[in-house]
């Protein structure tokens, strides 16, 4: 005959009562959840997994694409192509000299717009020439037409120096004004400009790279050049009045204190010198004025006419030009080729312009 099984109840406690207490301390509740919390790892479900990866992928397609499409646009390979000579000019001081406002000479200012005037005259005469025999939509933009607006800021400029018996006083669409220019018209400027006016459609590359290399710097760069050459002129325009306002007091002992009109110490003022300074001492909102004229090179005469907006439409107009000019595989590669050098040789020329005009300047020759 089997023994009974010994029952709890035998030495007076259930066995409930010989299990530990079932309430853990609050130290232990929170480290069971501070170890669940750092070390528990969930995975998300795998279609969404799976829906990361087809994003990812999508992503780099799209990124493929923008690049391929930037790639054939004739206008960034153009951008690539010059940028060694773009870099230089960028880092030349008498244009870094402008974009700080620290121009050290108003002449040479003069005599490099009377340059600027003479290749962008002939590089509005050829593109006339392309308008009569195409019409329009040939990466000719009107709006970008700067001559005139030269013009006049050689006239408002010549008041701080010695040309001003040239062009202050005068009318700056006068042939005699145009005349005048003439002697400070650098030998390399002189032989884009005959080239561009003789060549306009036997030489289309040259053409179009130095629209693009002019017109480009001037809505690039030039916006950074506008702000310090305006700078510069409000300086010369207070130093004209407080030697103005000394000679009133004092002609016998006044001085010129201005860095760049030593050399121009005329008793007589020329009567856009007086009226300027008349006018500025009238009304702070006419200097401010005259501050502006005195940039039209980088101005737009059109009310909130917007830069990147229409830089977007041009760059797509020049992009263009092969398949409106109906060029394929061997013409088309050399004519990108020859655009690239003829834009690169725009910007070397306005760069050899300045060495040339600031060497003639120091030894007094212009």
């Amino acid at each position: 005959m089997m023994a009974s099984p010994v029952s709890a109840s035998a030495f007076g406690r259930t066995a409930v009562d010989l299990l530990p207490p079932t309430t853990p301390s609050p130290l232990k509740i929170e480290e069971e959840e501070s170890l669940a919390t750092d070390y528990t790892l969930t995975l998300p479900p795998s279609e969404y997994l799976e829906k990361q990866t087809s994003m990812t992928m999508d992503a780099e397609r799209i990124k493929r694409k923008t690049e391929e499409e930037a790639n054939n646009r004739l206008w960034n390979r153009l951008h690539a192509g010059i940028r060694d000579v773009h870099e230089r000019a960028r880092t030349n001081p008498f244009l870094l000299n402008l974009i700080q406002g620290q121009m050290t000479c108003s002449k040479a200012y003069v005599v490099y717009l009377c340059n600027l005037y003479c290749l962008h005259a002939a590089l509005e005469q050829a593109q006339q020439t392309i308008e009569d025999k195409w019409g329009e939509g040939f990466f000719v933009y009107r709006e970008l037409f700067r001559s005139k607006k030269i013009l006049a800021d050689i006239k408002v400029w010549s008041v701080f120096n010695e040309t001003a018996h040239l062009f202050a006083d005068k009318n700056p669409e006068s042939p005699e004004f145009v005349r005048n220019i003439e002697p400070y018209i650098q030998e390399s400027t002189l032989k884009l400009a005959r080239s561009l006016k003789e060549d306009a459609l036997s030489d289309l590359p040259r053409t179009f790279g130095c629209m693009y290399a002019l017109y480009g710097t001037i809505m690039s760069g030039g916006q950074f050049v506008k702000k310090g050459v305006k700078i510069s002129f409000l300086e010369r325009l207070q130093w004209q009045i407080e030697e103005y306002q000394e000679e009133i007091k004092n002609p016998s002992t006044a001085q010129d204190t201005s860095s760049d009109s030593l050399a121009y110490r005329e008793k007589e003022y020329s009567l856009a010198k007086t009226n300027m300074i008349q006018a500025a001492l009238t009304s702070s909102a006419l200097k401010e004025k005259m501050a502006e004229e005195s940039v039209a090179l980088f101005s737009f005469d059109k009310d909130g006419f917007n830069i990147p907006l229409f830089k977007r439409e041009w760059h797509q107009s020049l992009s263009d030009l092969p398949e409106k000019l109906q060029l394929k595989e061997e013409a088309l590669k050399l004519f990108e080729a020859q655009l690239i050098e003829c834009a690169g040789e725009a910007i070397g020329t306005v760069l050899d312009t300045i060495a040339a005009l600031e060497e003639k300047l120091r030894k007094g020759v212009i």
